[in-house]
């Protein structure tokens, strides 16, 4: 009697299961997701006081913070008056902003560092800052990077402050250490510095995790 041969099962090996499944990883939407963020162009003006020249620059150089409103603002810059304040963590912190005439429209400077993003947000906007501008620390050269402000916080007391989402209306960007200590510098000698802040390109930066 012939042995009777055994028909091979129609199926999947575990060769190709492995490859199915690194294919479906790798498929758009599975497995991964991308990041989209702004960046922003940033002008600034001031006048030289030994040559009585406007000084003017423009650059696509910010990026934008997480949480913010994607808004054009301007305004003379205002750093920490402090000495030796650059980061503007307090809560209490107050601005000086040369050149500045009552409830004008203004720009805090503030150093990376010290606090979170946030604080340094709700530190400025609650001296009524239009925007808040962030510069990077040194050792990350020309970089920007992703800004976190998200959240809610609040104040104690009869200074209670609720900002929902985080910061609010309050628009928040990072430029570079160099651009960011070159404004600080002005600012500090008493040099009015006029910054204008618009919306740069959308990006894309895809991962998979």
């Amino acid at each position: 009697m012939a042995a009777r041969r055994r028909r091979p099962t129609a199926g999947v090996g575990a060769r190709d299961t492995l490859t199915l499944l690194a294919l479906a990883l790798c498929a758009p939407g599975v497995g991964g997701g991308a990041l989209e963020w702004y960046s922003a162009v940033v002008s600034i003006e001031y006048v030289d006081p030994q040559s009585n020249m406007t000084v003017w620059s423009v650059s696509e150089s910010g990026r934008f913070g997480d949480s913010s409103p994607r808004e054009d603002k301007q305004g003379l810059v205002g750093v920490p008056r402090a000495e030796g304040d650059e980061e503007g963590c307090a809560p209490d912190t107050r601005f000086v902003a040369p050149g500045s005439l009552g409830a004008a429209p203004w720009v805090a400077l503030v150093a990376r560092g010290g606090c979170t993003f946030k604080d340094k947000v709700l530190a400025a906007a609650r001296k009524n800052a239009s925007a808040v501008v962030v510069y990077n620390q040194e050792r990350y050269g020309n970089a920007t990077e992703p800004m976190s402000h998200a959240g809610e916080q609040a104040g104690a007391g009869a200074s209670l402050v609720v900002f929902p989402g985080g910061t609010g209306k309050t628009v928040v960007i990072m430029i570079s250490y160099p651009k960011g200590r070159e404004i600080f510098d002005l600012v500090q000698k008493g040099i009015p510095v006029k910054m204008s802040i618009a919306i740069g390109a959308r990006h894309m930066q895809e991962f998979i995790s």
